[in-house]
């Protein structure tokens, strides 16, 4: 009977094992960044934001991708209220100005999205890029309690997988927060 009871125990530990280390990698993956006004999760591994300009940041993924190279990035661009007032107020002239300056398009969009940032519904916009590079583009302009607006753009390769953009981008719509004091 001795010999039947430690297989078993022993077995049932490693399942108990097994079941831990599966929950902790699942988990170790999501990360919270921090840029300007504003954190996020996400569910996949990227850099930490890299200044691209003046108010504005880009993060890689996979993390170790050069600037510009990477499967999926997320392009952050803070709109200050005195910039907004420079563009009229208009949230096209915004967008316009953003795609132009950061993400290097200045084709129009050729469909709407929406999604929920800070708990209150976005309309956002896509479209499909060939220049700079190939790939597929998203983008939020997102108000701020303060009046200012965050930018936010998701561009990927068209090979990347889908569910992984979708999770991506909906990870980071979902957890989006602003950060007082900043």
């Amino acid at each position: 009977m001795k010999g039947k009871t430690l297989p078993i125990s022993i077995s049932g530990m490693i399942v108990l094992l097994l079941f831990f280390f599966s929950v902790h990698t699942a988990g170790a993956q999501t990360a919270e960044h921090q840029w300007g006004k504003i954190g996020f999760q996400v569910p996949l591994a990227f850099s930490s934001p890299k200044e691209i300009g003046m108010d504005a940041a880009a993060m890689q993924h996979p993390p170790e991708s050069p600037p510009g190279k990477g499967q999926m990035e997320i392009t952050l661009v803070g709109v200050s209220k005195g910039l907004q007032e420079s563009l009229e107020n208009k949230d096209e002239e915004i967008r316009k100005y953003v795609k132009g300056t950061f993400l290097g398009s200045v084709e129009p969009a050729t469909r709407k999205t929406e999604r929920t940032f800070l708990g209150k519904k976005v309309v956002g916009e896509g479209q499909t890029l060939s220049i700079p590079r190939k790939g597929e583009l998203e983008f939020y302009l997102v108000p701020l309690s303060d009046g200012d607006k965050v930018a936010v753009a998701f561009f990927w390769d068209p090979a990347f997988p889908k569910e992984k953009v979708d999770s991506v981008i909906a990870k980071v719509a979902e957890s989006l927060k602003e950060i007082k004091g900043k």
